[in-house]
């Protein structure tokens, strides 16, 4: 299963980066039938351009493993070093830095892209002890080259090519809605079964982290500081638990007026959107709706975003504030 979730991640980034011009097109580098094959020029040329790449290699707990790696371009567009490249684990999404001593992926043995496949020759496997300079010969072996160059016609898929349609913005509203009704329906039914309690939700408290969701899936998307406005060094990524604090602290100071007197407690939720029982089962294991406080208000917000092939990230926040004693 994760050799199928790495190429499935491998092609959707893959198809982004050709969007932006940070790859080369396999079809656009490969010769045409009847011309003469990639000189060592084109290949040098592809090398350069390529920042997405299937990686093979043993990785912990799982053994031999395919993981996607990227390249950094917050930190450098041609850096060879691992600090400068991203591993990706396909099976649960984490991100890892190249030069991250706890990154799962231990060794790695091949990187392919669909221009060319590199034999890692280096003393060392680890990632962190690696560098990441796909012309160095000495360092990583290219399986097509001037000696063996491309097929004429290029590297071709024998599965049919993937089709990415943007999802309608209107779909994730849609979905953002159903499941706002859904959870609020669904709290209130399982708190129903408590007696003298009531289930009321904070409108403003509610409308707050309803515009401070963006900024999460910002963060998510880029690992950037300046997606919660905190005026930090673009370079450095925020890592979750900073991303957290950041959430904090904006809603700290939009609801400034509002925790004078309460207290709020709460957490974000990022999946991908693909069953609404299945999202309320998780929800419900959290237990956010049995506090007992007799003067309880919840908080909740729920955002969709639109990815490709109506693929939703979607993010929910569940809260509660609650009358700080002696206010």
């Amino acid at each position: 299963d994760e050799e199928e979730h790495a190429v499935t991640l491998f092609n959707y980034l893959y198809y982004l980066a050709l969007k932006r011009g940070t790859v080369t097109s396999a079809a656009v580098t490969a010769p045409a039938a009847g011309k003469p094959a990639a000189s060592s020029s084109a290949v040098v040329n592809d090398a350069l351009k390529e920042s997405v790449f299937l990686v093979m290699g043993r990785a912990v707990p799982e053994g031999d493993s395919v993981y996607v790696m990227i390249r950094d371009f917050k930190r450098s567009a041609h850096g060879s070093g691992p600090e400068n490249f991203l591993i990706i684990n396909p099976w649960t999404g984490y991100i890892y830095s190249a030069n991250d001593p706890n990154c799962p992926l231990r060794d790695v043995y091949l990187l392919a892209t669909p221009n060319n496949v590199w034999a890692n020759i280096q003393v060392s496997a680890r990632p962190a002890e690696l560098s990441f300079d796909l012309l160095n010969v000495s360092e990583w072996r290219p399986f097509f080259g001037s000696r063996y160059p491309l097929p004429a016609g290029g590297l071709n898929t024998v599965q049919t090519d993937i089709e990415y349609v943007e999802t309608s913005p209107g779909y994730a509203l849609e979905i953002e809605k159903a499941v706002f009704q859904s959870i609020r329906n669904r709290i209130r039914k399982w708190r129903s079964k408590r007696q003298r309690s009531t289930t009321t939700f904070h409108p403003d408290a509610c409308s707050v982290m309803h515009d401070l969701l963006p900024k999460l899936e910002n963060w998510k998307r880029s690992g950037n500081p300046e997606a919660f406005e905190n005026g930090g060094n673009d370079n450095v990524p925020v890592d979750q638990s900073g991303a957290l604090t950041e959430l904090q602290r904006l809603a700290q100071d939009k609801m400034k007026s509002l925790l004078r007197t309460r207290t709020l407690r709460g957490f974000p939720l990022n999946v991908p959107f693909t069953d609404v029982e299945e999202l309320l089962t998780k929800i419900k294991t959290m237990g956010i709706h049995e506090s007992k406080h007799p003067e309880v208000q919840f908080v909740m917000a729920v955002r969709a975003f639109p990815l490709y092939n109506n693929i939703l990230s979607l993010w929910v926040f569940l809260g509660t504030l609650e009358p700080i004693p002696g206010h």
